[in-house]
């Protein structure tokens, strides 16, 4: 884990505004979701509750979730990135599956999914598997490196040190 003085000046910034800077690092994190989703733009919408539980060292995340597709019929859907390596599993009632996606795009999206939401969590700036570049006072380039995925984006933040912008600026498996 970075020591926070070995940040640029806009992270240590976001780490002290959010006062995550004395805190220490983040280890897991839950959230527990309930909304709508739909399996194309022209299906019906479905309620959904869902629990999402991201670790970070090592990095990986599960997302449980069950939607009411119709009265007594429920849509059991599992995403995870564990180990560099994502799945999508969708199975009806826990039973038959309908779709069980693996491989290298799977893989790249999941990944892609974990770090871009893991960053919002102030605490987890500081991963070994983040290495950090100042472009100015506000900006700073982040690159990440877990096994075959590697990732660079530039964060920006606002006057008062909150990150405000994502910019990918390179992907590669």
């Amino acid at each position: 884990m970075a020591a926070v003085a070995d940040l640029p000046f806009a992270v240590q910034r976001y780490l002290q505004v959010t006062r995550s800077s004395q805190k220490p690092g983040l280890k897991v994190a839950v959230l527990m979701q309930r909304g709508t989703l739909r399996a194309a733009a022209d299906k019906p919408w479905m309620a959904f509750q869902a629990e999402q539980v991201y670790s970070i060292e090592p990095p990986a995340f599960v997302w449980l979730a069950n939607a009411r597709v119709a009265p007594l019929v429920r849509l059991l859907a599992r995403d995870e990135f564990v180990d560099g390596k994502g799945n999508m599993l969708i199975s009806l009632l826990g039973v038959l599956t309908i779709a069980d996606a693996r491989g290298p795009e799977v893989d790249l999206g999941a990944g892609l999914r974990y770090w871009g939401e893991i960053v919002a969590f102030p605490e987890a700036v500081r991963s070994r598997h983040l290495q950090w570049e100042s472009l100015d006072d506000q900006r700073a380039r982040l690159t990440i490196e877990q096994g075959s995925l590697k990732m660079s984006a530039v964060i920006e933040f606002n006057g008062d040190g909150f990150r405000v912008r994502c910019m990918p600026t390179g992907i590669a498996m």
